[in-house]
């Protein structure tokens, strides 16, 4: 017997735990899901080690260019620095990457007094962004 809105929870809850092991297995706090990156239940916090079941074992050393090649992860998972769901996430006008890009497609973000819906949009340094009620 199957519980009213149970499987859109446990997606949502799989969508959670896999955006904690993307910052786990970069090492680092990516602030993916927002506010839940800086209280207590932050999964860098609880167990500061890579998912797996090799995990717990001491970490390797990295190359050169393995480094770089964990930067540009990084930088592919954060987004494009300079889209406009980067920038309206940067600017703190969203909580987490997720919401920015979630406000941008419900049409409440303005680039030069025009109304994107797009969050890949490329923003130009000159470029004016607000929001709208």
């Amino acid at each position: 017997m199957a519980v009213a809105g149970r499987e859109n929870q446990e997606e949502s809850n799989f969508m959670k735990k896999s955006v904690c092991k993307i910052c786990r297995r970069t090492g680092e706090k990516l602030f993916l899901k927002g506010e839940r990156c800086l209280s207590q239940k932050c999964s860098m916090i609880r167990r500061n080690y890579p998912p797996g079941m090799q995990g717990h074992k001491r970490p390797k050393t990295l190359s050169e260019y393995g480094l770089q090649i964990k930067e540009n992860k990084k930088l592919e998972i954060k987004g494009q620095a300079d889209s406009l769901g980067y920038k309206v996430y940067e600017l703190k006008l969203a909580p987490s990457l997720k919401a920015a890009k979630q406000i941008i497609s419900h049409g409440y973000v303005l680039v030069n007094d025009k109304k994107i819906s797009v969050p890949s949009y490329k923003v130009k340094e000159k470029d004016k962004i607000k929001l709208i009620k």
